[in-house]
């Protein structure tokens, strides 16, 4: 019996350049849609009523790093018209196994050798197996690179611990898109926030991770995130809110210290 022919484009198909880019307002579109099946995934999909007009007006009127900071990971397309090859753009990469997951090494510092201004990293993984996307051409980035898909983000702005008396960043989203999990691109997209942040003089990343969600909590702890389930949430929004500010109102004209002129 012959030995079958190996489809000589197999190894080439299980390799994906993946980059980390900065948004901006023309992504919009593809943060709304993942907010949306993050929303979906975290069974808050009643609880998400941001439009994307919405997201586009106030994401993005603050310098990177500086308010909130959205990272887009985007994936090449296999693509055999083009023997497999990827575009690079110039940008530091790094070959590595799914088992070593997506270490990072280095970033881009400038816009040398060709790469986009936002792009901020760019590395090769090596899948797991091979990945059927059946809403990839939803996701492909239409115009600037059509051999690229969206498969993540993450958003995160900067906050302050008067214990370290240093300034952190806090991770409200990272979503990977399902077809792309257990592959190590949520690796790619968390690190490279990390050293982004290191860059910056930040003490600490911090998130909130549902309690039900298991594999989620074994990927932050596999990363070395310290869960603290000795701390709670405390939130006031909507009329609570309001009435706090009115109790307070209330309270200043009660005041047997407050006057009126």
């Amino acid at each position: 019996m012959e030995n079958p022919v190996e489809d000589p484009t197999r190894g080439l198909a299980m390799k994906r350049l993946v980059t980390v880019k900065l948004a901006t307002k023309k992504d919009a579109h593809f943060v709304h849609k993942l907010v949306g099946e993050l929303a979906e995934y975290q069974r808050l999909a009643s609880a998400f009523i941001a439009t994307e007009k919405e997201l586009e007006d106030t994401l993005f009127n603050f310098p990177p790093y500086q308010g909130p900071t959205t990272f887009i990971l985007e994936s090449t397309v296999p693509n055999p018209a083009l023997d497999g090859s990827h575009a690079t753009s110039g940008l530091p990469q790094q070959h590595l196994t799914a088992d070593e997951g997506a270490t990072m090494e280095q970033t881009r510092r400038s816009s040398a050798g060709g790469a986009e201004p936002s792009e901020v990293h760019a590395q090769e993984i090596i899948l797991r197996h091979e990945i059927t996307d059946m809403a990839m051409d939803a996701y492909k980035c239409q115009g600037r690179d059509p051999n690229r898909v969206v498969v993540g983000f993450v958003l995160f702005f900067p906050n302050f611990s008067t214990l370290v008396a240093k300034a952190g960043y806090y991770v409200e989203d990272l979503y990977i898109r399902e077809p792309y999990r257990g592959h190590g691109f949520g690796t790619v997209l968390l690190k490279t926030v990390a050293q982004q942040a290191l860059q910056r003089g930040a003490e600490r990343l911090e998130w909130c991770v549902l309690d039900w969600d298991e594999n989620a909590l074994n990927f932050y702890k596999s990363l070395g995130a310290a869960v603290l389930p000795e701390w709670r949430i405390c939130r006031l929004s909507g009329d609570a809110l309001k009435q706090c500010e009115a109790q307070l109102l209330h309270f200043t004209l009660q005041s047997p210290h407050h006057t009126t002129k």
